[in-house]
């Protein structure tokens, strides 16, 4: 999990939630360096940690990444060289809707800009890279017929479920962020009204499925995964516990319990 390797099968399955929901054909391509991108991006901003980061009390992910360093810089020239294979079989188009996000994901952490350091701001790039990443760029790239309305709505849902399963990380590091003089959300506002934003997200995500599904946009199936996806982080967000495990396991866990649960049953 904290090789991030977890995390970029996140990226996987919402490639292939998007392509069963949208009727998207061939994006296998696409979902592969979506994973080798989220790889790459993830552990490439690990490089820019501080030392004083990995002494940081009660982080047992930073602990894990000072301490196999080869790995993090084996999974970065690896993800690389699978970020460059999976190029030749994508359209050339991805290089126009990919850069700007590419260069977006690199000024979140690169020192000097660090746009992560703006508590809206940060919330904002992480749920607009991955809604883009995971289910706008498939459709543009691989829907056959017109982009209509109801797709919009899809969207939509995408971006609320990614919102409701990301603020709650701002929680879980409080106390690293408080350390790195990074604010957050949860410090403006405190965890508890942070918790009901995000399940306020999760429960527009749930309605949005709803309407797809009474419009016939997706099956009952379906719209019964996105139903206990969306259990599920609610049941988490009740939790009060900030173990690591917790929010990597489960959070980062629903996306890939979605597409996977999608897939065995389209």
């Amino acid at each position: 999990m904290f090789s991030n390797i977890y995390v970029a099968l996140g990226a996987f399955f919402l490639c292939i939630s998007s392509a069963i929901e949208l009727n998207l054909n061939n994006n296998y391509s696409y979902t592969v360096l979506c994973f080798f991108s989220t790889l790459f991006i993830y552990n490439t901003q690990r490089i820019f940690y501080k030392k004083n980061d990995y002494t940081i009390p009660q982080s047992i992910r930073r602990k894990w990444i000072s301490e196999n360093r080869f790995i993090v810089l084996l999974l970065i020239t690896l993800s690389f060289i699978g970020i460059i294979v999976s190029l030749f079989f994508v359209s050339k188009l991805i290089f126009i809707y990919f850069i700007p996000v590419f260069l977006l994901s690199v000024a979140y952490f690169f020192p000097t800009i660090e746009l992560r350091k703006n508590a809206f701001l940060k919330q904002l790039i992480l749920v607009f890279v991955w809604t883009v990443t995971t289910a706008v760029f498939p459709m543009i790239l691989y829907k056959t017929s017109h982009i209509k309305e109801i797709d919009l709505l899809f969207f939509i849902s995408r971006f609320c479920f990614m919102a409701a399963i990301c603020l709650p990380f701002d929680i879980r590091d409080l106390t690293i962020d408080a350390t790195d003089k990074t604010l957050t959300i949860p410090q403006l506002i405190g965890e508890r009204k942070t918790k009901i934003i995000a399940g306020i997200f999760a429960l527009i995500y749930l309605t949005i499925e709803l309407i797809l599904y009474q419009n016939e946009f997706i099956s009952f199936s379906t719209c019964s995964i996105h139903f206990i996806t969306a259990l599920i982080v609610l049941g988490l967000l009740l939790l009060k516990s900030k173990n690591e495990y917790v929010y990597t396991l489960g959070l980062d866990g629903t996306m890939i319990l979605n597409g996977l649960l999608l897939f065995l049953f389209n």
